[in-house]
């Protein structure tokens, strides 16, 4: 997991420069083109999509576990966490990825609105 997370940090951090040396190659001034937010929008697409990930991982577990769990997991709106304590061993690390890059993605998806998306 911590792999595919450098992985999708670098190639986003690489995206993001050529941005820029397009925008400044096209025009001085860059046409209109923000590449920081750009960068920060795809940051933020590649953090939601692991946290989505890892959260579906968690309900796979439950209807592994037993239908009524798996449903239960995903209509009722806290019984997720109840099933992650739970289930500590089996769901903690997914947990803990879904929560952590949910707010790196949070944090991306701030900084874009401020850089003016």
């Amino acid at each position: 997991m911590l792999a595919l997370v450098l992985f999708l940090i670098v190639s986003s951090t690489g995206i993001a420069v050529v941005a820029i040396n397009v925008s400044r190659q096209i025009d001085g001034n860059g046409g209109g083109f923000n590449p920081i937010a750009t960068f920060l929008v795809l940051g933020f697409g590649a953090c939601i999509v692991i946290s989505q990930g890892a959260q579906l991982a968690v309900i796979v577990k439950a209807f592994k576990k037993d239908i009524k769990t798996g449903l239960l997991t995903m209509f009722v709106p806290f019984y997720i966490f109840y099933f992650v304590i739970k289930n500590w061993r089996e769901t903690g690390r997914l947990f803990i990825t879904a929560v952590v890059m949910g707010m790196v993605a949070g944090g991306f998806l701030a900084g874009a609105i401020s850089a003016g998306l």
